[in-house]
């Protein structure tokens, strides 16, 4: 792990608790992958071969501390900065070892070859077949259709020095194998349908609900209470410059058509068999065969950056627009299907909903709310972070509630920052 304020000077931690001051990231071991907390928006990041940024794992360092119950270095600071950073070290050394031997690239001197991406899953997705091909209309359609995750309050800042954010996550290996597992569109063909003349709103619908379909329809929110259409989130990812979205999956069209009115325009239908995606877009034999794969938070970490290299859309530089997958939009569609009925639970108990998706639940607690989220993850089987000991940590002051304004520091050794 690399920690550095500037993107120039910094601190190395290894796993067995060594620590080395450098002048720049010139410095760093050849022989080392280096994680760092310096964002992805720092040239240097991507100017240095053994060189990654802090999002290079889609998690951050400080979101996999809390998930493993370990302070944040930056938040620490000095000595025991260092003991928290070379734990951190550890994890990231094994979520590579374990995507070594998964992906093969533990065979010789074919590491530096394979590991080439800004992160993990880039790298992750360029073992994986490329994806089927479909109509060029369908798959615009289908790029309407995708949306990963949903953020509900990003269109409402809402800041608290009262509040703090707990991301809920379940045992990643198996969500990511049942995740895999569900049913998508697979060998078959699709067929436009756009003459509706003959079709009540109702039975076409009703249609569209009972097979595969990609629907292209407006959705009217007017009798649904604004506190459920924030929730859906539906077209709000969080992201400055989202795609409009005018289609939908049928998983998605299942639970949007029960809190919104829906009508369609046009469909796309598939005359064809659903079965989960093909073997080789599994999880590796090392994630999905062996018990000890869902005892390891790295492995966990590994099984997900996988999911998001099967789900993931990708841009097409020829077209200058997204292109996407069939299982892809499938895929996340009935991962957000899951996570949405989760964020209406949450919602009811109380507690401020600020993302889900992907496997995920982000959501905006009080202090005294701690207990009451530990029965809500344990009732739905959520594994992670360790209530226990942000609670103890908070308790003895020396974690001060996410969400308060706190003076940002730096790692330190021996008193220097």
């Amino acid at each position: 792990m690399f920690a550095s304020e500037r993107a120039r000077d910094g601190r190395c931690f290894l796993p067995d608790g060594q620590v080395s001051l450098i002048d720049g990231p010139s410095q760093l071991r050849n022989d080392f992958l280096w994680v760092s907390n310096v964002s992805a928006l720092e040239p240097v990041t991507h100017l240095y071969p053994n060189l990654r940024n802090n999002f290079y794992f889609r998690r951050r360092p400080a979101e996999i501390a809390a998930d493993i119950g370990v302070i944040d270095p930056a938040q620490a600071g000095g000595e025991q900065g260092a003991q928290q950073a070379a734990m951190l070290s550890s994890v990231f050394t094994r979520v590579m070892t374990i995507a070594a031997r998964a992906y093969g690239w533990d065979v010789f001197e074919m590491g530096p070859l394979r590991v080439r991406e800004p992160y993990l899953m880039r790298d992750i997705g360029s073992t994986l077949p490329d994806d089927p091909e479909v109509d060029e209309s369908l798959e615009r359609a289908l790029a309407q259709a995708y949306q990963p995750h949903s953020a509900p309050m990003a269109a409402t800042y809402y800041w608290s020095a009262e509040t703090f954010a707990v991301t809920l996550r379940f045992n990643e290996v198996s969500y990511a194998k049942q995740l895999l597992g569900a049913p998508v569109p697979g060998t078959g063909k699709w067929h436009l349908v756009g003459d509706l003349a003959d079709w009540s709103d109702n039975k076409l619908l009703a249609y569209c609900l009972s097979r595969p379909t990609v629907v292209r329809a407006s959705i009217d929110w007017d009798g649904t209470a604004e506190e459920l259409s924030v929730l859906a989130a539906f077209g709000m990812s969080g992201q400055a410059r989202g795609l409009q979205r005018r289609w939908i999956t049928q998983p998605e069209l299942t639970w949007i058509s029960k809190i919104a009115k829906v009508k369609i325009h046009q469909f796309w239908v598939f005359d064809g068999e659903l079965n989960p995606v093909a073997p080789e877009w599994q999880l590796p034999e090392l994630l999905d065969t062996r018990p000890q794969a869902r005892l390891s938070y790295s492995a966990g970490l590994v099984a997900y950056n996988h999911m998001l290299a099967v789900t993931q859309s990708r841009w097409d530089r020829h077209a200058r627009s997204p292109r996407c997958s069939v299982h892809a939009a499938w895929l996340t569609a009935h991962d957000r299907a899951a996570m949405f009925d989760l964020a209406l639970r949450a919602h009811n108990k109380g507690f401020i909903v600020d993302r889900y998706g992907q496997g995920s639940l982000r959501i905006r607690i009080r202090a005294d709310q701690l207990g009451q989220l530990e029965q809500f993850k344990s009732e739905y089987g959520f594994m992670y972070p360790d209530l226990g000991w942000i609670d103890a940590q908070m308790n003895q002051g020396q974690l001060p509630p996410p969400g308060a304004i706190r003076r940002k520091t730096s790692l330190g050794i021996d008193g220097l920052t």
